[in-house]
């Protein structure tokens, strides 16, 4: 993230999970069996702007950042969607999410955790 182009991450990671999922839309008769102009423009808008405009944001914020901040931001990012998703679009977290939540942030919470036991005394560079 750090070398190449945030524009050109993201298409070329959208075009191979486009490509990935055309099978499927084929089967489907389209995308999601529908011709509807405002289902597709909806389709559209999702996957612009909820997807591809926010990998961009991403990608250009992994330029940035540290290695330890960008590993716990991308995995605090699952949590927050669950949370913003129940608090402001009214959708419901069964207990199944919360615990995933938990262990999620279980998860982080014990990366700055030291060992007390010591380590590997390090090899002499000969």
């Amino acid at each position: 993230a750090r070398r190449a182009d945030p524009l050109a991450l993201t298409t070329a990671t959208t075009v191979v999970g486009a490509a990935g999922l055309l099978p499927v839309a084929l089967l489907l008769g389209g995308p999601a069996g529908t011709t509807d102009p405002v289902a597709l423009a909806t389709l559209a808008y999702l996957g612009v702007l909820t997807f591809a405009v926010a990998y961009a944001l991403l990608y250009a914020g992994l330029r940035t950042t540290s290695s330890s901040a960008a590993v716990v931001a991308t995995l605090v990012e699952p949590v927050t969607a669950g949370l913003v998703a129940t608090a402001f679009l009214g959708e419901r977290l069964g207990a199944v999410g919360v615990l995933g939540m938990v262990l999620v942030l279980v998860a982080i919470a014990s990366l700055g955790r030291v060992s007390a036991r010591p380590g590997p005394e390090p090899v002499p560079a000969r």
